[in-house]
């Protein structure tokens, strides 16, 4: 793994481990290289991703100034957060932010002393939250009013993409669901009953430790109904799937394109699915080969 090199996790758990009495190529020594990725894996892979490239840019920073990334000096930290602030950063909290705690990562991480607990740390980052705030105006929250509209514009609607989008909004504003939720659902997390759906969500920003949960979702009366909208979008997806497989296995059957084209009223093939065979006939048919 590269953060174990990247950050010198491995070398410093050794040296650690040699330290305390740890002999090499005794058992206690084999757990050493077991003992960096389970600290690894005390955060996840994409905040260690992006503590990792926060920090490379740091270690890039102090390696021109012939001065040492890990362990650092807290003074050379405070002047590399200056410099971000210096250098177009001032209007944005979050570079400030991550290389913070990019720093105190790698640290902890070396088991080494946090160089970001210093005074001027501290005031740097208030500096930069004081520069980056701003009014921040909320959206208005949608109402039911809105989707029910919505769903009223489209409901003779037979794109499967418009029904699948409608049937996503209605899962979100019913199951309080963020987007990475919603997208993350497969048809085995939704389980279907007369009066309401069951959506599993498996994964979410606030289930780290992927419990998962269940969401009731429950039976309405009107046109956003989730419930009817999931079944309409299982049963155009159904249509959808018939009608694309009927033409393809007529257009391997050798069915004239023309006729194929009226019969299905497509101006496109975008339809078609041809056969591999099918597809070769066209360099085949050059006898180049034989």
């Amino acid at each position: 793994m590269t953060y174990l090199t990247g950050i010198g996790l491995h070398d410093s758990i050794k040296r650690n481990a040699e330290k305390h009495g740890v002999e090499p190529g005794s058992y206690l020594a084999d757990l050493c290289p077991y003992l960096s990725s389970w600290i690894l894996s005390s955060k996840s892979d994409n905040t260690n991703k992006s503590y990792f490239n926060a920090f490379k840019r740091w270690e890039n920073f102090i390696k021109v100034q012939e001065h040492s990334a890990l362990p650092a000096s807290p003074t050379h930290v405070a002047l590399y957060l200056t410099d971000l602030l210096q250098n177009g950063s001032s209007q944005q909290l979050h570079p400030v932010n991550v290389a913070v705690y990019a720093i105190k990562w790698a640290h902890e991480c070396a088991g080494l002393p946090d160089p970001t607990k210093n005074s001027y740390v501290t005031s740097l980052q208030e500096a930069a939250r004081r520069k980056a705030s701003r009014v921040v105006q909320k959206k208005e929250p949608i109402t039911k009013d809105v989707l029910i509209e919505l769903c009223d514009k489209f409901v003779d609607e037979n794109d499967l993409l418009i029904v699948r989008n409608l049937t996503m909004i209605l899962f979100c504003f019913a199951g309080f669901l963020g987007f990475d939720e919603v997208i993350s659902l497969t048809f085995n997390d939704v389980l279907v009953h007369d009066e309401y759906l069951v959506l599993s969500i498996t994964k979410s920003k606030t289930d780290q430790y992927r419990q998962g949960s269940e969401v009731l979702v429950a039976k309405g009366s009107t046109s956003a109904c989730p419930v009817n909208m999931y079944k309409r979008y299982l049963e155009r997806l159904g249509i959808h799937s018939l009608r694309a497989g009927g033409v393809t296995v007529a257009a391997n059957s050798n069915v004239d394109e023309r006729c194929l084209k009226k019969h299905g009223r497509w101006r496109s093939d975008s339809a078609i699915v041809d056969s591999l065979d099918k597809r070769l006939m066209v360099s085949r048919s050059l006898k180049l080969f034989y």
